[in-house]
């Protein structure tokens, strides 16, 4: 008995310390990979692998293998995880993924085919067996998996675009047409459909559609020649080959605009109408308005009145002889001026006097540019800039007034009370933290994303002013001075630090998760494929009001188009791989390799990996990739990516989410900001 008793202890400590030093040895290899040693990790995990037959092991270095670019050696990995896990889901999955980054199409569709026979329902499975089949020239079976998955509720852009691309192959034009104009429907973003839609469109002889679209692909990317060729050809078929850009025009004015409600001081806030991408004006030549109240303009500087008008009275300035001039509806000069001049108006009780401007430029250089009339509270000032020989259009209102017309231009007006409140507060924190930023052009801040996007009054809702009201005042603190309120549309799950970004590092700015089934101390590097492929539940997620693509997206560009988009930043030959050096805890990529036939290229910011792997830009960093192959080369690269967005700060749509389910808004923001105080700035 007493032999037994010390064997069991014998085996258990043996146990014990087996155990003790897989857990070491894990979080070691895990360090390892956070920390950009992928090729220690990779040796880590893979001796672990060998050691244990541990099956995340093998999936980490597996993971791993891809994203060093070395599928081949990802191949001999799984080889061994299959014969040790040969039931297993996940290796059953890694397999098959990786028998298709290499090429091996026979093994890869065997491999899915035994996956979609386990889950028939499961769309990525059925995508990736069509793509087997397709390497295999199994066209009809890939047909109708391809049609499958694309009544399914996942990866429907996809889905559609790869069956879109299969008729255009087959040359089935009118087919085509029909699969990548919902791809177009499912995410505007996925620029690569869009241009396949445009040659599908071009070949079904749909010219003014076809040219529409090649125009929106170059408005964004100016490096596709065969793009550049393509609009030609198009325009050459239709009559009117200049585009129009869109205007919408208001003919009057909002009926009721009630004042603000509060006590204290607030401070006035000068906006740049009208401004450019970077925030710099865009001077005007000519600029007509319509007051809603009587109102006076007059000189800036020396206070001369120069008119008195009635409401809903048009006036027009004009530039011409080296000065603005003042003239009335009927053309009549009524007065001129150099500097700058102020329209101020009187309000009645009820109702807050506004103003129409006509013709403001709206997403300056963006695929979305347009004019539109907009309306504003407050005073507008316009400031004849001699060296531009234009006029700048500035908008005078105080801080909770700026915060009504950017609350929706930033956030989406079906969005739960609680995150409108929350998005107020931070929507005034930055109007506090960043006063002045274009002060060398006479403004405080300019109404684009450079600053924040800032619609006036036809944004407001009695929802936002309700948010707005019952916040006012408040703002966001850390160590006694405003915070850097930044926010993005869709985290995507996970939030990331500012110093992963690549920006400024504060203490407040730490990654945050916004799942709901996961303990983020647990988390794989493997574990991030998992996420962007399949669902989980997530405060960020789909919440029915916005697109699904802003939670998750696909993007597929071929080796032609990606080479030429980066040899904008240097000539590197053909693609042939693309390698992920450094992925912050959180899953953003923070630093990537391009590797081609003449050098290679490495990005290691934010905006420059988005801009440089795409056309137009990817919608975030978070993401994974796969290499597509034809003939031993690389043919494309498909990303399956996550949020909308830098991911730092607030995430929007997990603001909603979370108030959805119960949180304040208060509550909200401690979240996503850590160790921040409410300040109430108002002046008593």
């Amino acid at each position: 008995m007493k032999k037994f008793i010390s064997t069991l202890l014998i085996l258990t400590f043996t146990t014990s310390s087996l155990f003790a030093g897989y857990a070491s040895q894990m979080k070691s290899a895990k360090k390892d990979y956070f920390s950009h040693k992928l090729e220690s990790s990779l040796k880590k995990y893979k001796q672990i692998s060998k050691d244990y037959l541990d099956k995340d092991a093998f999936l980490n270095a597996t993971f791993i293998a891809w994203e060093l670019a070395n599928p081949n050696y990802a191949v001999d990995i799984i080889t061994v995880a299959l014969k040790n896990h040969p039931e297993d889901n996940d290796v059953l999955e890694f397999a098959a993924e990786t028998y298709l980054l290499t090429g091996n199409y026979f093994l890869a569709e065997k491999t899915f085919s035994t996956l979609v026979s386990m889950h028939p329902s499961t769309e990525i499975y059925l995508i990736n067996l069509a793509r087997a089949q397709i390497g295999l020239g199994m066209k009809d079976m890939a047909e109708k998996n391809l049609k499958k998955a694309t009544k399914g509720k996942e990866h429907l852009s996809l889905s559609n675009y790869l069956l879109g691309k299969l008729y255009f192959q087959q040359k089935n034009y009118k087919k085509a047409v029909k699969y990548l104009s919902k791809v177009n429907k499912y995410d505007n973003q996925f620029l690569e459909s869009k241009k396949l839609y445009a040659d599908a469109l071009l070949k079904a002889k749909k010219h003014k559609e076809a040219w529409d679209n090649y125009q929106t692909v170059a408005s964004s990317e100016h490096s596709l020649k065969d793009v550049k060729k393509a609009i030609t050809q198009a325009g050459g078929k239709i009559e009117k080959k200049e585009k129009v850009i869109r205007y919408v025009n208001i003919k009057s004015h909002t009926n009721i605009t009630r004042p603000i409600s509060f006590t204290g001081s607030l401070p006035t806030v000068k906006i740049g109408i009208g401004a450019k991408i970077n925030g710099a004006p865009i001077v005007r030549k000519s600029i007509e308005f319509i007051p809603s109240h009587k109102f006076r303009i007059f000189e800036a500087r020396t206070k001369k009145l120069l008119y008195t008008g009635s409401g809903k009275e048009k006036i027009k300035l004009k530039v011409y002889n080296q000065q603005a001039n003042i003239l009335n509806g009927a053309g009549k000069v009524l007065a001129s001026f150099r500097g700058s001049i102020i329209v101020e108006q009187s309000s009645d009780i009820k109702n807050s006097h506004t103003t129409i401007v006509k013709r403001v430029t709206i997403g300056h250089g963006t695929t979305w540019k347009h004019y539109k009339d907009m309306e504003y509270r407050g005073n507008m000032e316009f400031a004849y800039n001699a060296p531009l020989n234009g006029i700048i259009t500035i908008n005078h209102v105080n801080i909770e007034e700026y915060v009504f017309g950017v609350l929706h231009a930033e956030m989406p007006p079906q969005f739960s009370q609680e995150a409108l409140k929350a998005q107020a507060v931070l929507a005034r924190t930055y109007g506090y933290k960043h006063l002045h930023k274009h002060s060398r052009w006479g403004y405080d801040l300019c109404d684009t994303q450079n600053c924040q996007v800032y619609g006036g009054v036809k944004q407001e809702t009695e929802e936002g002013i309700a948010a707005v009201e019952s916040t006012i005042g408040e703002i966001l603190t850390y160590k006694g001075k405003a915070i850097e309120a930044v926010f993005s549309s869709n985290c995507g799950g996970f939030t990331q630090s500012s110093k992963d970004a690549g920006w400024f590092d504060h203490d407040y700015l730490s990654p945050k998760s916004d799942y709901k089934d996961l303990d983020v101390k647990k988390i794989q590097p493997y574990h991030f494929k998992n996420l962007l492929l399949f669902s989980h539940e997530s405060y960020s997620k789909d919440t029915g009001i916005i697109n699904p693509a802003s939670y998750r997206w696909v993007r597929v560009i071929s080796e032609k188009d990606l080479r030429q988009i980066v040899a904008r930043k240097k000539n590197i030959g053909k693609i042939k791989s693309i390698i992920i050096l450094e992925r912050s805890e959180s899953g953003y990529v923070k630093k990537v390799k391009i590797v081609g036939e003449r050098g290679s290229l490495t990005l290691n910011k934010e905006h420059k990996i988005k801009r440089y792997l795409a056309m137009g830009m990817l919608r975030s960093t978070y993401f994974f990739i796969q290499p597509n192959y034809s003939r031993n080369k690389v043919e494309s690269f498909t990303f399956f990516g996550g949020g909308w967005g830098h991911g730092v700060g607030f995430c929007q749509t997990g603001a909603n989410g979370r108030a959805v389910e119960g949180q304040t808004y208060d509550e909200i923001l401690k979240h996503y900001f850590q160790k921040v105080k409410f300040k109430d700035v108002r002046k008593k």
